[in-house]
């Protein structure tokens, strides 16, 4: 990924790069600024804050100390509730993470079967 560090150093070789294709330093900066607005607008936007009683898997996992994937399972299987989806997040209900997580740790060895024991 291209990132503004290195639009700056190749901001400071315009000259050298100017020589080499044929053209002036002017041409290759003005090349060099649209290519640096260019890369920032395409960076991926920041997440949107998680619905009120929401947390997203990858918090869920890290803040009750499972694996993301495991959470992940839980919701494809509809155990816990989806608040919020977007293209790189999906926000679940807090609430049933913690209730799930709790059964889970209390026998973590027989994995699945410990959620559907009641």
């Amino acid at each position: 990924m291209t990132t503004s560090k290195t639009f700056l150093r190749l901001m400071n070789m315009s000259e050298e790069i100017a020589k080499a294709a044929g053209t002036t330093e002017d041409v290759v900066s003005k090349v060099l600024e649209v290519a640096n607005t260019d890369v920032i607008s395409r960076r991926r936007q920041p997440a949107l804050p998680p619905p009120d009683g929401g947390i997203s898997i990858r918090a869920a996992g890290r803040k009750y100390k499972i694996d993301f994937r495991l959470v992940s399972s839980w919701v494809k299987r509809g155990l816990i509730a989806i608040l919020l989806e977007t293209p790189n997040n999906k926000y679940i209900q807090e609430k049933d993470v913690a209730e799930l997580a709790k059964k889970y740790k209390t026998n973590p060895g027989r994995g699945k079967r410990t959620i559907f024991v009641k």
